[in-house]
């Protein structure tokens, strides 16, 4: 599809006059590998450029931004919060006096989100990253290495405070803040 029609309707997509199964189906013309049992909100920006993939009764919420410099890959049951940046894209820094130099070479990683994992409200997801199954990613947090699986991370940058329970474990992880 054409450049600047692909991004048109991309920022068509982004309308709430769209119900999830218009906006799944807008997405999947558009060449985005969205399950029809995800659930993605409003107002999400999608570059143009990457390889997007939403598994099924996966959620994504109102305002986020994929940004489409390399793949993004969201696994089944994940739920993401509003606000959230996926960014696959950035550069070396430059020498001297204009340190954000376009002559600079871009970095372009993929970023993969495994099974059951949940990002709250505004997190950041740095390029390159893995998030293992099962994560907890508290809101506001900045993802700047991969996670081991079934773990609660906060913070700047993101550090792991906790194991959370697997499987039938679930009385191990109530009541604990």
């Amino acid at each position: 599809m054409r450049g600047r029609l692909k991004r048109l309707l991309l920022d068509m997509q982004r309308s709430s006059l769209f119900g999830f199964g218009t906006r799944n189906r807008l997405l999947r013309l558009l060449g985005l590998d969205v399950h029809p049992r995800a659930r993605i909100s409003p107002d999400i920006y999608f570059g143009s450029g990457g390889k997007v993939r939403i598994g099924s009764d996966s959620f994504v919420g109102h305002g986020g931004f994929f940004d489409g410099n390399a793949p993004i890959e969201i696994a089944e049951a994940v739920r993401i919060g509003p606000y959230v940046r996926l960014l696959t894209g950035t550069h070396e820094i430059a020498p001297d006096i204009l340190r954000n130099d376009f002559a600079v070479p871009n970095i372009r990683q993929p970023i993969r989100i495994e099974r059951g994992c949940w990002l709250g409200m505004n997190v950041s997801v740095m390029p390159g990253i893995v998030i293992r199954e099962g994560c907890v990613i508290g809101a506001n947090a900045l993802v700047t290495r991969s996670t081991e699986p079934n773990g609660l991370y906060l913070g700047v940058p993101a550090r792991r405070v906790r194991d959370l329970p697997v499987g039938g474990d679930q009385a191990a992880g109530s009541g604990e803040r």
